[in-house]
């Protein structure tokens, strides 16, 4: 697709990721103490951020199913696909975490995109897309 800007391209997110990978759809089991193995949850993805401050912990056998599919990498772009909707965070360590229930990871091909433009760009994405929804489907107080 053409772009607006001269020697730009406009190409679909699959187009520029090496891996696009969705969590396992279920709250994996946590443990009551700390572990090496944390669990990057949607309370902790907000504004561009991943807070590892306040995580869930795992043991070594939940930590390794859950990560069967790829471990995170630094600089990875985290995606809340719900419960918040939109949030996007770039991991900014690597250090056994792994996506909690309703987030998804994107991947960059760095000789396509770099993480920084992938994190701005999806940001700034899902925001027009948000705004859109609402306003195609207005929520209000008498509706309900």
């Amino acid at each position: 697709m053409k772009s607006p800007i001269k020697n730009w391209e406009i190409s679909p997110l699959r187009n520029v990721c090496i891996e696009i990978i969705d969590c396992i759809n279920k709250t994996a089991p946590s443990v009551e103490f700390e572990t090496p193995y944390k669990m990057i949850r949607t309370t902790n993805v907000k504004k561009g951020r991943i807070n590892l401050d306040e995580v869930r912990y795992v043991d070594e056998q939940t930590y390794l199913k859950w990560t069967r599919r790829s471990k995170l990498n630094k600089n990875d772009v985290i995606l809340t696909r719900e419960a918040p909707l939109g949030e996007v965070g770039l991991l900014r360590v690597e250090d056994n975490v792994f996506l909690g229930q309703r987030t998804m990871v994107y991947r960059a091909n760095k000789n396509k995109l770099s993480q920084m433009f992938l994190l701005k760009s999806t940001e700034f994405s899902v925001k027009i897309l948000c705004l859109l929804i609402v306003l195609q489907y207005p929520f209000s107080a008498e509706s309900v």
